[in-house]
């Protein structure tokens, strides 16, 4: 188990997830943006995740979190990370944008064990992540 509230290395984008045990809802930012349509990066680029409570939730402990990716088009084969298409963020939370170009999109899964002995399941359904975009 991992705690929640880690601190992350200094990367190119960060795309932190926040949960609420009270409504069990999730949110989720993108280089501090909300709600935007598409996390753009570079080939090469590297993404720290981090997943934690909204401020007024009470916290927990990391049990397990996983990342699912996978590409828009029939045409594009591999996966956006170098690290592959199905990945285990309870071992880490910095990624690492590979060479596959294009348009992706992926749902993050975790489990937080609170302190009361319950656990809470969360589930992050379909950001996309566009892969060789232009910078602004």
């Amino acid at each position: 188990m991992s705690d929640v509230s880690q601190a992350v290395a200094p990367t190119d984008h960060t795309f932190q997830v926040y949960y609420s045990k009270a409504d069990r809802q999730i949110r989720w930012k993108f280089d501090g943006a909300d709600d935007i349509e598409t996390c753009k990066v570079y080939t090469s680029d590297s993404i720290a995740f981090s997943i934690q409570p909204e401020a007024h939730d009470g916290g927990g402990t990391l049990v397990q979190s996983v990342l699912l990716s996978g590409s828009q088009s029939d045409k594009t084969k591999g996966a956006p990370f170098e690290e592959g298409a199905l990945i285990d963020l309870s071992k880490t939370m910095n990624l690492k944008v590979g060479t596959s170009t294009g348009l992706w999109g992926f749902s993050i899964a975790f489990t937080v064990a609170h302190g009361d002995s319950s656990t809470s399941f969360y589930f992050v359904p379909d950001p996309e992540l566009q892969v060789g975009s232009i910078r602004a």
